[in-house]
């Protein structure tokens, strides 16, 4: 799969990012990562043919992932898996919000909130904490 998303696919560009850097540390996180990303970008509606490469490069990216996961509840059970993100996307913000109140925000905290942000697409924590949410990642 290339490695440059393409210009009319910009959108998914940051849950990709977000799941390659979370690919060894939370495989689980990584594959809802590219799991959105591929929602998104059908949404989009896309008919360039290096979009639609892009996107089935992707899909079979996904596909492979879930075979490698698929003993994993995190990815095999839809409720675990929602329990699994939910927690994910709380750890996140939790250290973000904790750097930030102790004024000791650090890149790891600049990604926390925007990791919180990000994770808003795959689950509803932005709903839950919406104006902390957006609060924190405009700040840096």
């Amino acid at each position: 799969m290339a490695s440059t998303v393409p210009l009319d696919l910009k959108p998914i560009a940051p849950y990709l990012a977000r799941a390659n850097e979370l690919n060894k540390a939370d495989p689980p996180i990584a594959y809802w990562c590219n799991y959105y990303a591929v929602q998104l970008a059908m949404t989009l509606g896309s008919q360039a043919p290096e979009s639609n490469a892009f996107l089935f490069a992707l899909m079979d990216k996904l596909e492979l992932m879930k075979a490698e996961l698929a003993d994993n509840d995190a990815v095999a059970d839809d409720a675990a898996a929602s329990a699994y993100v939910e927690n994910f996307a709380l750890k996140v913000f939790n250290q973000a919000d904790n750097e930030d109140r102790t004024g000791k925000a650090t890149s790891l905290g600049v990604g926390g909130s925007w990791g919180l942000h990000l994770l808003g697409g795959l689950m509803s924590i932005a709903a839950t904490h919406p104006k902390t949410a957006r609060w924190g990642s405009t700040l840096y």
